[in-house]
């Protein structure tokens, strides 16, 4: 028997929305439960003092006077002894907000674990020292050493999958602090990270185009100019169409829209995360002459498996699976 995606993932949700449904279920039952019980103590307290007083007061051992002051009296301790039972619900919302608070307070009182500094710095390179990257849970990926990376330099990263490629990236960007070892990056160095989807924000294309430096920074010109350059000539023309860009646009074109940013952001040091996954090998080779081109003292340093990328780069830096690393040059065009 054969099975479509669809009725995979129909059974899939059938079974999902019964635990909830059984989930419901109890939750009604145990309200159920606790409304009926309060009820019955709610109509027990007015009844049960005047069934006891009842045959004392037929006999005129006691007044209709003190039939009241004995109900009232019951009412008072039955509503005192039955205080947890009329704020139960309560009560169990209250104790489940003090364990998640008391949860959330533990985790904040831990010590965190000493993980990778990155300090910022005069010098005009970027570069680790005693580099080691782990995994969340504290499992070792990768021992990278030592690192430079010179200013107006072009580095390919490379090595197996999982070996911490894009790891080293998120560690230099800050964003990595599992590990050990320093990284020095420098002060006044304005840094941009591409990755393999960058994020496109809702608005206009000019927006998209732009950010994360306002629309207003750049003319129009400028930015039909990179568009064009950028294989992107059909949609200069759009350039004030406000739509769902990520959307609207492939993932090829996406990535060439993350290459017109660089061109207009200029940065110092730009990474380039497996950015060119979706081209093909001549307009790869087209967005990085034209970063070469245009930004020639701008340090790249690219993650990707690609062998066609060597020469756009002077040298690899090669990550191994069982740890280490080493630096070797290329014979980047010029």
């Amino acid at each position: 028997m054969r099975c479509t995606g669809a009725e995979v993932e129909r059974a899939r949700l059938e079974r999902l929305f019964t635990l909830i449904g059984m989930n419901w279920a109890v939750l009604m039952s145990n309200y159920k439960n606790l409304h009926f019980t309060q009820q019955v103590i709610g109509f027990g307290t007015g009844v049960v003092p005047m069934l006891a007083l009842a045959p004392k007061l037929f006999s005129g051992e006691v007044g209709l006077g003190a039939m009241m002051q004995a109900q009232t009296a019951y009412l008072s301790t039955a509503l005192a002894l039955g205080w947890i039972t009329n704020n139960y619900k309560a009560l169990a919302l209250w104790s489940s907000v003090t364990r998640r608070l008391i949860g959330l307070n533990r985790s904040l009182d831990e010590l965190e674990q000493k993980g990778i500094d990155v300090h910022t710095d005069d010098a005009s390179m970027v570069r680790a020292q005693g580099l080691k990257l782990n995994l969340p849970s504290g499992q070792h990926l990768n021992d990278v050493g030592q690192l430079e990376i010179t200013q107006g330099t072009r580095m390919l990263v490379r090595g197996p999958s999982g070996v911490g490629k894009s790891t080293l990236l998120r560690a230099i960007a800050g964003l990595w602090p599992h590990g050990s070892g320093g990284i020095y990056i420098p002060q006044s160095a304005r840094m941009m990270f591409v990755p393999q989807k960058s994020y496109i924000p809702l608005g206009t294309l000019k927006e998209a185009l732009t950010y994360p430096a306002p629309a207003g920074q750049f003319d129009d010109a400028e930015c039909v100019q990179v568009l064009n350059d950028c294989l992107l000539p059909h949609l200069a023309t759009r350039l004030h169409a406000a739509t769902a860009w990520s959307q609207q646009l492939s993932g090829g074109e996406q990535q060439r829209l993350a290459f017109a940013r660089v061109l207009l952001a200029r940065p110092d040091i730009v990474f380039l995360d497996e950015a060119t996954s979706a081209l093909d090998n001549a307009s790869e080779a087209t967005l990085y002459d034209l970063i070469r081109e245009r930004l020639p003292k701008t340090t790249v340093v690219s993650v990707a498996h690609r062998t066609t990328l060597d020469r756009h780069h002077d040298e690899c830096l090669e990550l191994h699976l069982h740890g280490g690393s080493r630096t070797v040059p290329l014979n980047a065009s010029s």
